[in-house]
């Protein structure tokens, strides 16, 4: 983590970035909500099943959030564009707070998924992206994007790192009590931030990139079917390591390169087929060659790497030709990704079986595979002369 940080507070542009009191607070208030929602996902299937007796149940709790934020991203993106990021951010995250609240105690599987739908409902990051690069200008976004995602990024590697090692001494239920509190600490934040006078239209305007959408898609399903996977396969197989210090060090190590890696090729447009690359080569690692674990540690390591440069370079890539409306545009694009989330952890729910059913994974792998090869070509002709096409608006 010393090194993660080391990379922040070393590179000028980043340093310059904190005084900037809504680049700081933007990126403060991702940390914050990313933190909060993946505290709980390197052990909710485990969490699930002791309502349900049934994988696929469980598999719907984990991914109905996903589900929920595909509208809600779009929603909450298109209606900050009307009534100001501010008021939205505000709402969703009360909504994300109650959900999480309500799942500190379900009682029922039904229960759980209700209350992980109502969570999924505050969307933030929309209207949060919206605003910060409305206001920079076209040579800023890069690095005010690069800085909010490192620290959106942090936030995911420490709450899934501290998932696991929270719920051994005060339970996995308790983890949901924290979320909904971290949820409801973060107004303070958006309470602070400067935001230009809203401009009313009659006339809601819908942007969209229907290549970029599917490349979020495919890395959350991929993201989601991971850690629905491992912790039901570390407790199934001799462990090498503890599960959390085998999340930790991979995410510290694998993430510090990421951020490397994005710092100086991520506004490159071939990044896009590198990091897709990485997610396939992670694949065949964890799905085709499950039976071996240090192939599955070494698939996750490389998918960490591909993830962080995924979260920190894909988003100014995709409004980098664009002017205006963001909101709408990167709703869609975090919809992709919250779909994938929500059909990830459902087929991994279907799949997975005790013992683990090997043959299952390999048909997994040979569809992500197909899903990879697809979200490289559009993304290829996006940034071709023909990507013209996929410049989609209402």
């Amino acid at each position: 983590m010393r090194l993660v940080l080391s990379i922040i507070v070393n590179n000028e542009r980043f340093s310059s970035l904190i005084g900037d009191r809504n680049v700081s607070l933007i990126g403060i208030i991702e940390g914050i909500r990313t933190f909060a929602a993946f505290l709980p996902i390197p052990v909710f299937s485990i969490y699930a099943l002791r309502f349900t007796s049934s994988g696929l149940l469980a598999g719907l709790a984990m991914g109905v959030y996903g589900i929920a934020m595909i509208f809600s991203q779009i929603m909450m993106g298109s209606l900050s564009d009307i009534i100001g990021r501010k008021r939205v951010s505000m709402v969703s995250s009360v909504l994300f707070s109650l959900g999480n609240l309500i799942s500190w105690h379900p009682f029922s599987i039904q229960i759980l998924v209700f209350s992980r739908l109502l969570a999924g409902l505050g969307a933030i990051s929309s209207p949060l992206m919206a605003l910060l690069n409305e206001r920079s200008d076209m040579d800023e976004r890069t690095s005010r994007m690069a800085f909010v995602g490192t620290l959106s990024g942090l936030g995911i590697v420490i709450g899934v790192i501290a998932g696991p090692e929270i719920s051994t001494y005060i339970g996995i239920d308790t983890i949901f009590l924290f979320s909904a509190i971290l949820g409801f600490i973060s107004l303070l934040p958006i309470l602070m931030l400067a935001e230009d006078r809203v401009t009313v239209r009659r006339r809601l305007k819908i942007k969209w990139d229907p290549s970029f959408t599917f490349s979020s898609f495919v890395s959350s399903f991929i993201l989601f079917a991971i850690f629905f996977f491992l912790p039901i396969y570390w407790m199934s197989r001799s462990q090498i390591l503890p599960y959390g210090s085998f999340i930790a060090i991979s995410l510290v190590a694998a993430g510090s390169i990421g951020i490397l890696i994005s710092i100086k090729f991520g506004m490159l447009s071939r990044i896009t087929a590198i990091t897709l690359t990485l997610f396939a080569v992670s694949s065949l690692a964890m799905f085709y060659f499950s039976e071996y674990p240090y192939a599955v540690m070494s698939g996750f390591f490389i998918f960490a790497i591909g993830y962080t440069i995924f979260e920190i370079s894909f988003i100014p890539l995709l409004i980098k030709e664009h002017g205006g409306d963001y909101g709408s545009l990167i709703g869609f694009f975090n919809g992709g990704r919250y779909a994938g989330e929500f059909a990830g952890s459902l087929t991994m729910g279907a799949l997975i079986k005790n013992p683990i059913d090997l043959h299952g994974l390999h048909l997994l792998f040979l569809a992500i595979v197909f899903m990879i090869t697809l979200s490289i070509l559009l993304l290829k002709i996006r940034f071709s002369k023909y990507g013209n096409v996929f410049n989609i608006h209402n």
